[in-house]
């Protein structure tokens, strides 16, 4: 077949004596080759890694995986154990095993645990994420992003000057009995603007940032190109130096236990903490929103 200057190499069938170009082609979702509809079945591009039983490292408890077609479960351990596997501390204890996180530099042992749909590792809530932990995977089913400029966005002051852009009636979600609904407000440079959203109380808290960021991506896409792990600031008032409580839950937490409920604000960005000059708005939009619930109480509320 002659190759013409606008074909999508990404999309040439890898079967040997095939290499068509399909704009039809998919990738195996065991063996991670790219095949044109011809070839797209495990049966007619003969896959190497359909019905493989998952290698696990008795050392360390991870999922070794293929790194080639064809390559023999011993060749892909031995290349697993010489790159820096590091067996458990705890081998006499089975929870021990089945709860600490599999990503490299991290030795956390939590009792909430998410598997990587990729890979098929354990990881702690700090972790989940495909990019957090580095997956080895992650390529075969996620495109590489296309390069553009990152546009300059206002900052946090200027996004909460104007107010949420719904109410605590109109938040987003599926108000429930007993749900809580936070304030939320991303950092400055993210373009978002704050907004209501509902929660039941038993969420954990990294549920809440995954639903809290997936809904800011649809208004800004600096959110979704942010390769820095999330961090939530739970704002309150208080007898902090601002007139503010600020405290930095674990993502493992409930929202309960976290202290986050309606009269609290959920700052999330990627900063470790939160500067004066941001707490002085976060107190603002507090006590706006405070007052709204004053006129709303005392009848003078406007509709």
């Amino acid at each position: 077949m002659q190759v013409g200057v606008c074909d999508d190499e990404s999309k040439r069938c890898t079967f040997s004596g095939c290499g068509h170009i399909s704009f039809l082609a998919a990738r195996c979702g065991f063996c991670g080759e790219m095949f044109c509809p011809e070839h797209t079945s495990v049966g007619s591009h003969n896959c190497c890694a359909f019905g493989v039983q998952p290698l696990r490292c008795e050392r360390c408890g991870m999922v070794v995986q293929l790194e080639y077609c064809g390559q023999s479960a011993a060749e892909a351990m031995a290349r697993h154990t010489t790159s820096g596997c590091q067996p458990s501390q705890s081998p006499g204890t089975k929870e021990g095993q089945s709860n600490r996180c599999s990503y490299r530099e991290c030795q956390k042992n939590e009792h909430v645990t998410i598997i990587c749909d990729d890979c098929g590792n354990t990881y702690c809530v700090e972790h989940r994420a495909p990019q957090s932990h580095r997956c080895k995977r992650m390529h075969v089913r996620q495109p590489v992003p296309e390069s553009r400029p990152t546009p300059s966005y206002p900052t946090v002051a200027s996004n909460a000057k104007y107010g949420p852009r719904n109410t605590e009636r109109t938040a987003f979600g599926r108000p429930t009995e007993g749900c809580v609904t936070p304030l939320v407000v991303f950092a400055e440079g993210f373009g978002v603007s704050p907004f209501f959203i509902h929660f039941r109380p038993t969420t954990v808290v990294g549920r809440m940032v995954d639903s809290t960021v997936s809904q800011a991506e649809l208004e800004s896409r600096s959110v979704s190109s942010s390769k820095r792990p999330w961090r939530l600031h739970v704002v309150k008032r208080g007898n902090g130096p601002n007139g503010l409580c600020v405290s930095s839950p674990s993502f493992s937490d409930t929202l309960e236990v976290a202290g986050i409920s309606g009269g609290t604000i959920a700052y999330i960005g990627t900063e470790d903490s939160v500067s004066g000059t941001v707490q002085k708005e976060l107190l603002k939009l507090l006590k706006k929103k405070s007052e709204e619930r004053g006129r709303k109480k005392s009848g003078c509320w406007c509709m």
